[in-house]
């Protein structure tokens, strides 16, 4: 039988509280279908919120070896080397949806059928980023040509596998790369390059339901994405109006705090 994870990846007492509102969410909507983990470096501290939330609203809490490679882009490191784990930790027939900590989950859902026997195969499931973000410049080292170019990938949610490990491998190789260290958006330029490059006839488009930008929820939503959410945002305020939204999830599913 398939089994969902839902797996979010965070360090820090910023991410580690964002994710630890998040995480309430996922197991409020997905109740026995899916494990849902928030994974934290070894070593690192547990924050009290976390801790917290973790037992009452039974999520689990997972660690992952971490080794920083450079002193920038400490982000792309993280979310690479965890997504590589937590894949390694899965079985054969395990799906494993991976979720940014300043996502929420607005309403249940069920995996279409034909998602889940792509992703078994070997694809690999992303959303479209809402703009274009491939970058024009060809003297640049993650320059696409225009037909490698697919539509540009937002990589706050991934539909994976253990059959995606060989794509997560690279997105882990390409991270620890000086040269790849310099562009915007972290994760996502690593993942965008390799896929364009290498892996384009292996990509899943999912709905944009799943990964909706905080500003653009409709009724339909599935999971919506409080962009930078997690960060220092200052007068954006996201990292707020994420924690608002998923209390105020969690209060109408009746849920005291």
């Amino acid at each position: 039988m398939n089994k969902l994870h839902i797996n979010i990846i965070a360090s820090g007492d910023g991410y580690q509280e964002t994710a630890a509102w998040a995480a309430p969410t996922y197991v409020r909507q997905v109740g026995t279908i899916a494990t849902v983990s928030v994974f934290v470096p070894e070593g690192e501290a547990h924050s009290d919120l976390l801790r917290a939330h973790s037992e009452k609203f039974a999520f689990r809490i997972c660690t992952f070896p971490f080794v920083p490679t450079a002193k920038v882009k400490f982000t792309t490191q993280l979310k690479c080397q965890g997504f590589s784990f937590a894949i390694s930790q899965i079985r054969n027939e395990d799906l494993v949806l991976f979720v940014d900590a300043d996502t929420c989950c607005l309403r249940s859902f069920n995996l279409p059928s034909k998602w889940e026997s792509a992703v078994l195969r070997g694809d690999i499931g992303l959303v479209p980023n809402r703009l274009n973000f491939h970058e024009q410049n060809p003297k640049v080292p993650w320059y696409l040509l225009p037909e490698e170019q697919l539509a540009y990938l937002n990589s706050g949610v991934i539909l994976a596998s253990m059959n995606t490990a060989d794509i997560f491998k690279q997105f882990l190789e390409l991270s620890s790369m000086p040269e790849f260290s310099l562009g915007r958006f972290n994760d996502q330029l690593v993942i965008n390059y390799i896929i364009g490059k290498f892996c384009r006839h292996r990509l899943l488009l999912m709905d944009k339901a799943y990964n909706t930008e905080a500003k653009l929820i409709q009724a339909d939503t599935i999971i919506g994405h409080f962009l930078g959410g997690a960060g220092d945002l200052g007068k954006r305020n996201r990292k707020e109006k994420h924690k608002a939204k998923c209390l105020n999830i969690l209060t109408q599913q009746g849920l005291g705090l």
